[in-house]
């Protein structure tokens, strides 16, 4: 095992990933970046709002 969370998804416990434990492990982290970037959006989202209230 070499990845961060491999023995959490070896759910057979063979030592090895197969297709299935991977697309579950890359599921899993992929879910974890996505509510980061959703939280840094939400953080950052006052930046970026366009109001109409712009006297140019």
């Amino acid at each position: 095992m070499s990845g961060l969370f491999d023995d959490m998804f070896d759910f057979d416990r063979d030592g090895e990933m197969d297709s299935f434990e991977k697309a579950a492990e890359f599921n899993f982290m992929e879910d974890l970046l996505d509510d980061e970037r959703s939280e840094r959006r939400r953080e950052f989202s006052h930046i970026f709002d366009d109001d109409d209230d712009d006297d140019f």
